[in-house]
């Protein structure tokens, strides 16, 4: 099974060379940055009616440490998404956008609307990753209650006929983001949900730490 990409750092598993010692991370960036914070999330799966059901999955995301990539410092994240086992990422504010080691936009902690890319997955399927702002929406998670922003991943048929598990002909993921904090809550799904029953998975932030 191949799950819909979403913006969520554990997917990217890369090995860096650290060239020297980093920088210190300015301290006006919209991201965390210090070393020992941390974010615990509860994994659960989410019907097509929306009736949610845990899975019993606990993950945690910490930042362990800093690297210095092209001569840009970014911070680096370790942690396992959904129980996979644990990787490490790399993520760098760069006004307000927040971009990997490849100069990728991962998504915006600006509260506006932003078309960040589009691409073709498996020559079936169009994704559209776009950043929609949520005028001051109230996202409640067992964290506590935050107006986040919102990154809406668009997934959608080359062909343009509607998924039959969905019954509707694009699958929007939610991936809410506040500044400062970080990710709240996101939804994904796996393709062959989108032609089976449409059920989706959802994580929320249980407890974080900033230092």
């Amino acid at each position: 099974m191949k799950i819909l990409p979403f913006i969520i750092c554990a997917l990217f598993l890369l090995s860096c060379k650290k060239e020297k010692a980093p920088s210190t991370p300015t301290a006006n960036t919209s991201i965390p940055t210090t070393v020992g914070s941390y974010w615990i999330y509860e994994c659960n799966d989410r019907d097509v009616n929306g009736v949610i059901t845990p899975m019993g999955i606990t993950d945690t995301i910490r930042i362990v440490g800093d690297t210095l990539i092209g001569g840009n410092t970014f911070i680096t994240y370790e942690g396992t998404n959904y129980g996979y086992n644990p990787t490490r990422w790399y993520h760098r504010d760069s006004s307000g956008y927040v971009i990997n080691q490849n100069s990728e936009i991962q998504y915006t902690t600006l509260n506006n609307y932003d078309t960040l890319f589009s691409y073709v997955e498996s020559n079936v399927y169009t994704i559209d990753r776009i950043m929609f702002p949520t005028n001051g929406t109230t996202i409640s998670v067992p964290a506590g209650n935050f107006n986040p922003v919102d990154y809406q991943i668009h997934c959608r048929k080359l062909n343009q006929q509607p998924f039959s598990g969905c019954g509707t002909d694009v699958y929007i993921a939610h991936n809410y983001y506040v500044p400062s904090i970080g990710l709240i809550m996101s939804n994904t799904i796996f393709f062959n949900q989108l032609e089976s029953t449409c059920n989706d998975r959802v994580r929320v932030l249980k407890a974080y730490h900033i230092e």
